[in-house]
């Protein structure tokens, strides 16, 4: 049976943990503690600090997990790719993720590759231009 760590277990994770279980995915679900509805639907529950990277890790390595996720929370998106990076999981990247949810981060690496990308749309005119001058 494949086993699937979701990190969150409030009510926007409660649809995640579902069809997991409607899929016949073990379900490890990791949270603070609290009064969460995703608790009482999971196969097996963690009660530990989601943005904790090395904590997680040690649970999803102790546990074997095939997959990580979450849904409806940016907050446990850093800690994803950091476990996929670390067990070379399909997903995220650590650096991916941070790119994703570092607002400042994220306008830095887009003025980048936009600005890269416009460096590349005026070479490839020039170079349009240079071979219809050179064809006529």
């Amino acid at each position: 049976m494949k086993k699937l760590m979701i990190l969150g277990a409030g009510i926007y994770q409660v649809p995640l943990i579902k069809k997991a279980k409607e899929m016949g995915v073990y379900t490890i679900v990791v949270s603070i503690p609290g009064k969460y509805p995703g608790f009482q639907l999971a196969d097996k529950v963690y009660y530990e600090n989601t943005t904790d990277y090395d904590t997680i890790l040690k649970i999803a390595k102790k546990e074997k997990i095939d997959g990580i996720m979450t849904a409806g929370t940016d907050v446990a998106v850093i800690t994803i790719g950091y476990v996929c990076d670390q067990l070379g999981l399909k997903g995220l990247s650590r650096s991916a993720a941070e790119q994703a949810t570092n607002k400042m981060l994220m306008k830095k690496v887009l003025k980048k590759k936009v600005y890269v990308q416009l460096v590349l749309e005026k070479y490839i005119l020039m170079k349009m231009r240079l071979y219809m001058k050179q064809k006529n």
